[in-house]
């Protein structure tokens, strides 16, 4: 600043300028801090909507580890349905955000495939060929690592390694950035979930609010960015997520995914 010639009881100009120098700096560095966490923090807020007739939770990659899986409380006990889960997390004092079913089951509501929770493998990798979807090859694996990082990976390609949740369907959905190509002959329409997974590592969840083939619902992920996603199932799927008016939790299930906060 030209104007800027206060004198001052130091006696020093010199000395008080390099005082400013220091002030200038430690309130622009304060600044760069506060806009950097502001951003980090813009950044880690989910995203909900309701669009082209689907419900969609967006799980920002920084908040990945709060993704967690449930089949059976801590007592062997099943959840059942999306509501158990729901009260067996505000006893812990925290809060249900956003809950869907997450993979397909046997008549006893068992995990059809692999199903990994805390670490531990309750249900091994389900690699048989069939004529049911979860066997429409390829089908594939959602998991979250112990670092708190998502994927969606071909089943037969999935390392089971350093690994905290996983759920095993089918069939795949996208697969790297491609859908999946016996898609264009189905034209069964069922309401139908998903899950994918973004090249930054956001997570991608939806529903279908009406009754779409496999064709459509990979289009759509594939139109919001997911590079590698995996079909849930159809006709009986639910999400609770009261974010998006979505209020669902009533019916039995094998494996729930939600998000805990």
């Amino acid at each position: 600043m030209s104007g800027f010639m206060l004198k001052t009881s130091f006696g020093n100009d010199g000395l008080f300028r390099k005082i400013c120098e220091m002030n200038y700096f430690s309130f622009t560095l304060a600044g760069i801090l506060f806009l950097s966490a502001l951003r980090m923090n813009v950044h880690a807020q989910v995203n909900y909507t309701n669009k082209q007739n689907y419900a969609v939770v967006e799980i920002p990659s920084a908040d990945v580890e709060n993704i967690q899986m449930f089949y059976k409380d801590q007592s062997g006990n099943r959840f059942w349905n999306i509501w158990n889960v729901k009260k067996h997390v505000e006893k812990q004092g925290k809060q249900l955000i956003f809950a869907m079913n997450g993979g397909m089951y046997t008549p006893l509501y068992k995990p059809v495939g692999l199903y990994i929770e805390q670490g531990k493998e309750l249900q091994t990798i389900n690699l048989k060929n069939g004529d049911n979807n979860f066997c429409w090859k390829p089908n594939g694996v959602f998991a979250i690592d112990n670092n708190g990082k998502a994927q969606v990976t071909v089943s037969e390609k999935f390392n089971p390694s350093n690994i905290r949740f996983a759920t095993q369907s089918g069939p795949m959905i996208l697969i790297n950035g491609k859908v999946h190509d016996g898609f264009e002959k189905s034209t069964s329409t069922y309401i139908r979930n998903a899950v994918g997974v973004k090249s930054n590592g956001d997570v991608f969840f939806c529903i279908s609010l009406k009754a779409v083939t496999f064709q459509q619902l990979a289009e759509f992920m594939l139109k919001n960015n997911c590079v590698n996603a995996l079909y849930f199932d159809g006709s009986v799927s639910e999400m609770y997520c009261p974010h998006n008016n979505q209020w669902d939790c009533g019916s039995s299930f094998g494996v729930i995914v939600g998000y805990v906060k």
